[in-house]
């Protein structure tokens, strides 16, 4: 089918074709198995089985939904909630729960779809920058890692919103109350999804000021009342009310840094998104280096030409304009201003890529009518067919990425490739070896994963697992050690000390878990720890003598349940609701 500007021409057939032009892209990636933060979010996460929690998602961080209490700065109700419905549905089954990934992404693309056939006033191009976000590299990682399923959600109800509010905005006033209440639902979806939603505020007004035809300014207010008034009161409830902060406890860039660092951070994700190559999980990132003057004055300067730009189409291309302030907006929280663990991860840029596609899809509608007004048809069909190309390739990049995603070993092995002193990468190339039962190999990675960043405890603690499955006891001690001394009640060290103790007679392991006994949450860990050594030795009775133990210690703990699921079983289940040793960075 060529683009063209026929206004409902195959309109009933388009949203079916980019349907199924996401599941043709995403098709390798479907039958791979749980990877990177999958494996902790869902695969060990005895949680989701447990009814009980499905008030909790609602009020608690999803600390305590990640194997442990703790505050993480998420709140992600409607993730939780989903993975829960999932896990009681399918069990803990990876396809089906990348599936819906697939059909979350679906409804996003459709969205889009619908904002860029209105905007641009052609089916055809609309249905490019649709088929572009379907097909966008960028997305890809947001696709596959189920454990990003927030940003999905808030992905697919925020492009619906913004959809709505445009429904709405075609009607008269008493006619457009049930796009509105659509829309507000779609909001709260979005804000419960993930708070990344509170942005959608600026694009909603942009759009109705970007219109050719203005509405009336009740329209405005309506707009402005509805998704200001849903983003204040859930900032309320999320930073006053249940008291959970975005930012990450762990980052140490001080902000006059990340905010000198916005503007080269945010021209790297427009390149990203126009041009997304030697894409890869992990990317080591200095902002201290791209707060520098020569990074930031050419990137403050490229930004100052890319919105003058905008706001000269802003009347021959409104759909350019309102694209670039959508980028900007769904950026803005993942643009340094909040600190992130990760300054740059492709999953941030899911919305943005949709702003990006949009801009381009509005670049070729703008420059292929003016060409075909000037007599110049050959030249405008030549830019149709580069649209084409241009899908194409978005299409195979996709293709490619869905293939590693759905292979740990392979999307590891390409991303240390790309970044071979990454510290995370290292690590979970060696939590891939210790899954496949190769804990020489893993123990190599573990090792190099320390070397390249001796801060990393999970590379520490991984390390320590592996030297325990070689049986070199005293090494996994030495490997232990750093973590406890910063944290002497850090659960998963003190469960490797557990498993320590039930197999060794060092003296120091000893005394350090002798120094835990007035802890006795602690304390608790290292029972647990024992417990899982001796049973993996063999020892079923002493193996549940220390569960019992561990039960008397903190009957309230958040394994319990599964402990005693474990002891009523008479031996592991073949679920096993215990968390696993070696976890990924």
């Amino acid at each position: 089918m060529s683009i063209n500007d026929s206004p409902n021409r195959l309109g009933r057939l388009l949203p079916l074709l980019l349907l199924a032009a996401v599941f043709a892209a995403y098709a390798p990636a479907i039958p791979g198995p749980y990877v990177w933060d999958d494996l902790s979010l869902i695969a060990q996460n005895p949680t989701l089985d447990d009814d009980g929690n499905l008030a909790r998602y609602f009020f608690e961080d999803l600390g305590h939904f990640n194997q442990q209490p703790r505050e993480m700065g998420f709140y992600r109700p409607l993730q939780a909630l989903t993975f829960h419905l999932e896990v009681k549905i399918f069990g803990r089954n990876a396809a089906a729960q990348r599936i819906d990934n697939l059909l979350l992404h679906v409804i996003a693309v459709l969205a889009l779809f619908g904002l860029a056939r209105r905007l641009l006033r052609s089916d055809g191009w609309g249905f490019f920058a649709a088929l572009l976000y379907a097909w966008h590299p960028l997305c890809t990682e947001q696709v596959c890692l189920i454990a990003n399923r927030g940003g999905m959600l808030t992905g697919a109800f925020s492009l619906t919103a913004l959809y709505c509010l445009a429904r709405a905005a075609e009607n008269r006033v008493g006619a457009a109350w049930h796009w509105y209440v659509l829309a507000g639902a779609s909001q709260l979806a979005a804000l419960l999804a993930k708070p990344e939603a509170l942005v959608l505020v600026a694009p909603a007004l942009a759009w109705l000021w970007l219109q050719p035809e203005r509405p009336p300014r009740s329209r405005g207010f309506v707009t402005g009342i509805l998704t200001g008034g849903l983003a204040a009161l859930f900032a309320i409830w999320h930073w006053l009310v249940l008291g959970i902060s975005h930012a990450h406890k762990a980052v140490a860039v001080p902000l006059p840094t990340r905010l000198l660092a916005v503007p080269f951070l945010t021209l790297h994700a427009l390149q990203l998104s126009l041009l997304p190559v030697s894409l890869r999980a992990i990317r080591k990132v200095d902002l201290a280096d791209w707060a520098a003057p020569s990074r930031l004055i050419p990137a403050m300067i490229c930004w100052a030409l890319i919105l003058l730009l905008a706001w000269r189409l802003r009347r021959r291309s409104p759909a350019f304009a309102f694209a670039t302030l959508l980028f900007a907006a769904t950026m803005a929280p993942g643009s340094g201003v909040i600190a992130l663990v990760r300054p740059v991860a492709e999953h941030y840029y899911y919305l943005p890529a949709a702003g990006a596609c949009l801009m381009l899809a509005a670049l070729f509608h703008l420059v292929s009518p003016s060409l075909a007004g000037r007599g110049q048809s050959g030249r405008a069909s030549l830019i149709r067919c580069l649209a084409f190309v241009l899908a194409a390739l978005f299409l195979l990049g996709t293709s490619n990425r869905a293939t590693i995603w759905a292979d740990p070993e392979q999307l590891w092995t390409d991303n240390v490739a790309k970044e071979p002193r990454s510290s995370e990468a290292l690590n979970n190339l060696g939590t891939v070896a210790i899954e496949k039962g190769n804990a020489t190999t893993a123990v190599a990675w573990f090792e190099k994963a320390v070397a390249a960043n001796p801060a990393n405890q999970k590379a520490r603690l991984n390390l320590a697992h592996g030297l325990i499955l070689l049986e070199r006891l005293a090494d996994a001690f030495a490997a232990l050690q750093p973590v406890l001394q910063a944290d002497p009640c850090q659960t998963k060290a003190l469960l490797l000390l557990g498993r320590l103790l039930a197999t060794s007679e060092l003296p120091a392991a000893r005394q350090t878990a002798e120094a835990t006994q007035p802890a006795e949450t602690c304390r608790a860990w290292i029972v647990l720890g024992e417990a899982l050594g001796l049973e993996n030795a063999g020892n079923a009775i002493a193996a549940r003598l220390r569960y019992e133990h561990f039960l008397a210690l903190s009957p309230r703990h958040p394994l319990a349940p599964a402990v005693r699921q474990r002891l009523a079983a008479g031996n592991r289940p073949a679920s096993d609701p215990l968390p696993s040793l070696s976890e990924p960075f």
